[in-house]
């Protein structure tokens, strides 16, 4: 007779920003000197971050998360192979979301 194994996943709650955006976003708000804007935005582009938004007031940059280790997915994928991949999309969900960011760069 075929075993059938009950595998209960886990939701993590999503932070509410904005009232549309459902993943969760580190924000921080940086301010700046308004002739010190475009040195800023150029070096926070050179560290990775991508300009979604910018006006003369503010400039809004992302940085896309990451999705975590690949000796961290080969263990969950070990221990957990019945659940067919399952757990590694969870965990690589949970570790994108908590990894990705939103800067806002606010002139004073």
């Amino acid at each position: 007779m075929a075993r059938v194994r009950l595998v209960i996943c886990v939701t993590l709650p999503a932070k509410m920003i904005k009232g549309d955006n459902k993943t969760m976003t580190n924000i921080n708000v940086k301010r700046v000197q308004p002739d010190k804007l475009d040195s800023e935005i150029e070096d926070k582009t050179v560290e990775g971050w991508i300009l979604q938004n910018r006006n003369d007031n503010m400039a809004i940059m992302k940085k896309p998360g990451k999705y975590g280790s690949f000796w961290i997915h080969a263990l969950i994928l070990t221990f957990t192979w019945w659940t067919l991949g399952i757990c590694n999309g969870v965990y690589a969900f949970y570790v994108n979301s908590k990894t990705k960011a939103e800067l806002h760069l606010k002139v004073e």
